[in-house]
């Protein structure tokens, strides 16, 4: 592991994992929900496609323009604001009414999860060097962790309850303490921008 000590890298490395479970888990909790959300938002096929493609259109909108702020205002900040925007208008689908607001706060999500990914890759991949496959293999973990808890949370709301709007509330839960644990961020990604 990294010379500065196992405990900070370990410490470095979980925060971001964190990131991208939740990352995942806001991803696919739609999916799980959608047969329900469908009805109760009276979305026609043509709704249901565009409500299911704006995360990605999103990701799309910003992922390439995350390199270049990460650049510029540097990677702790550019990592924070990804995380606040997607766990944000995850919650907020949970309020969502009809099918503009369901497409507007998914889109917005996607932003976030686009600023969030490729910026969080570098950071790990720059901080542990050599020891970097290692360190992106347990990072990669993480959005499968995430899926699983995406569609779990979803299918026990929807067939415990028969609703949607309680997943999407309960699913970006743990981005706010990942949030709020910020600290090794500031360690790990200055130390991945002068190792770079």
């Amino acid at each position: 592991m990294h010379s500065r000590g196992s405990a900070r890298s370990l410490a470095f490395l979980a925060l971001l994992t964190l990131g991208y479970t939740v990352y995942a888990t806001d991803r696919y909790v739609l999916s799980a929900v959608l047969a329900v959300m469908v009805p109760s938002l009276q979305l026609s096929n043509g709704e249901v496609g565009l409500v299911t493609s704006a995360q990605y259109i999103g990701v799309l909108a910003s992922v390439f323009a995350a390199g270049h702020l990460s650049d510029r205002y540097g990677r702790r900040g550019v990592l924070f604001s990804g995380v606040a925007v997607f766990t944000a208008f995850t919650w907020l689908m949970g309020f969502a009414s009809d099918f503009t607001e369901a497409f507007v706060l998914r889109l917005a999500s996607g932003v976030g999860e686009g600023i969030f990914w490729p910026v969080a890759m570098a950071s790990v991949a720059g901080y542990f060097g050599q020891r970097k496959g290692a360190a992106l293999g347990l990072f990669y973990v993480g959005f499968d962790v995430g899926a699983a808890l995406g569609l779990s949370i979803g299918g026990l709301n929807a067939s415990g309850t028969g609703g949607w709007d309680l997943a999407f509330f309960v699913g970006p839960l743990p981005g706010i303490p990942g949030m709020a644990w910020g600290g090794p961020v500031r360690v790990g990604v200055g130390a991945a921008r002068r190792e770079a």
